[in-house]
């Protein structure tokens, strides 16, 4: 079932602030947690079809497993992400996107694409 919730893993205060000023527009209800992606914060995702990881998050084919058994099928990464397992991705169904612009275009896009999906998965 498609919903409108996302969390955002390694998300500074800066980064928190404009995620929930402009979550409302967009009906996303973001989850915000300061600490990276990794095997033991992977669970925050669950029931979330979209999350939001840093530049910098490390994401093999383990923690994608993971991701997909707690219902993620879209990635958004903040800037471009060179750590992620695409070839495992896009083995597990996961969609992947890198958006790399100033830190509120990237927020507004991120939000933007997630409610996208949320729809298009509805359709």
């Amino acid at each position: 079932m498609p919903n409108n919730i996302i969390t955002i893993y390694g998300c500074d205060i800066e980064e928190n602030e404009q995620f929930v000023e402009l979550s409302e527009r967009y009906g996303v209800v973001p989850i915000a947690t300061v600490a990276n992606l990794d095997e033991v914060t992977a669970p925050l995702a669950t029931g979330c079809q979209c999350i939001s990881v840093s530049s910098t998050a490390l994401v093999n084919e383990s923690i994608l497993l993971k991701l997909k058994k707690f219902g993620v099928e879209y990635i958004c990464t903040r800037g471009i992400c060179r750590y992620i397992d695409l070839n495992a991705a896009k083995r597990l169904g996961i969609t992947v996107e890198n958006i790399s612009d100033s830190i509120s275009n990237v927020i507004e896009t991120t939000l933007l694409n997630c409610q996208n999906f949320t729809r298009n998965a509805l359709a």
